[in-house]
């Protein structure tokens, strides 16, 4: 099952990706754009937000806490092991 942190280290860039994707398509209808600049624009917001979602430390913070890499595990022991 996903966790929240996962469904909202997607969920982020995609809401503003889709906010972008709405303002630039007022703009470019109402500078009469053709479709070549539709695509270009619809390219460039899925680089971005796979980028955003694919690097580690990225996004915006979730209930005020820094995101942290992957060394904020180290400190932490593993659980034992039985058998």
């Amino acid at each position: 099952m996903l966790s929240m942190a996962r469904i909202a280290r997607l969920a982020i860039p995609l809401a503003g990706a889709c906010l972008i994707a709405f303002t630039a398509s007022i703009v470019l209808g109402r500078l009469h754009a053709d479709a070549g600049w539709y695509y270009g624009l619809a390219i460039l917001l899925a680089a971005i937000v796979g980028l955003r979602t694919l690097s580690p430390g990225s996004g915006v913070s979730i209930n005020g806490l820094r995101r942290k890499g992957p060394h904020h595990h180290a400190g932490q022991r593993h659980l034992p092991t039985i058998g």
